[in-house]
């Protein structure tokens, strides 16, 4: 039985009070321990992994990889990183989200030989759901870029202030398609961002004032904005780095005050 066919019983019990046993069996190894089903291969020294119905989505994930990186320095865009497609089952419980099995995934990636891999779930698309999985993701992609640490809770609550601005610039400049994601997600938001980890309570928050800078970033160049990136990239990164600051050095302003009761 492929991920697939799981995948397809899973959604068609979704009206049974029980999943039968044997699909909870390998519904259980697929979302925990699925690098011994998966095919791996390195694109531009990325290793993306995928369960074999999905592997011809690696071109797409990797294209927007690039994206991320073309705008962080040699040093940087060199490091080692990976991907491996994830599955979450059940990710809500009377609507609210549960909690990703972060100490499975992460014993896994150990054994493959992957550590620290971003995951990437099977929701990809330019309609309103696959827009918001394709920027979701390349938001935790970025976050692992600009904090050097795999989604965790820890690394998801560093994302803040300078950091969040970076993150959330990087992301919605990957593709044009991430690009467009984020300008329909907006007026649903109230001018915040939360990009969850494969719809898991596991999140980034952005706050309004570094979503309006990133906003006045996105009317100009990217690849000028990216200079200014890459030559403040250490400032830009740092955690204590301030969101005025953040907008001085790219060359804009804030705009708005906090939201009351912000995170950061």
């Amino acid at each position: 039985m492929g991920v697939t066919t799981v995948l397809a019983v899973v959604a068609g019990a979704g009206q049974s009070v029980t999943v039968p046993g044997d699909v909870a069996a390998r519904r259980l190894v697929a979302e925990r321990e699925p690098s011994a089903q998966q095919t791996c291969r390195t694109v531009d020294a990325v290793i993306y992994c995928a369960f074999r119905d999905f592997e011809g989505r690696i071109d797409q994930w990797s294209t927007l990889v690039g994206g991320v990186l073309r705008h962080t320095p040699s040093d940087v865009a060199g490091d080692r990183y990976a991907v491996r497609q994830r599955l979450l089952f059940g990710t809500t419980t009377d609507s609210v989200s549960i909690s990703p099995p972060l100490g499975a995934w992460t014993a896994d990636d150990a054994r493959a030989g992957t550590p620290g891999a971003v995951p990437v779930g099977t929701k990809w698309g330019t309609d309103q759901i696959g827009g918001d999985a394709m920027l979701s993701f390349a938001g935790h992609f970025a976050a692992r870029v600009v904090t050097g640490e795999p989604p965790t809770e820890a690394s998801a609550l560093s994302v803040c202030r300078s950091r969040a601005v970076l993150v959330l610039w990087l992301a919605a400049t990957a593709t044009e398609e991430t690009t467009a994601a984020l300008r329909s997600l907006l007026p649903r938001t109230g001018g915040s961002v939360v990009l969850p980890l494969l719809d898991s309570s596991l999140a980034l928050s952005i706050g309004r004032q570094e979503v309006s800078v990133v906003r006045s970033l996105l009317d100009r160049p990217a690849d000028q904005v990216g200079q200014q990136v890459i030559a403040n990239w250490a400032e830009l990164t740092r955690p204590e780095t301030g969101t005025e600051r953040a907008a001085s050095l790219l060359g804009t302003r804030v705009q708005g005050l906090a939201a009351e009761g912000a995170r950061c």
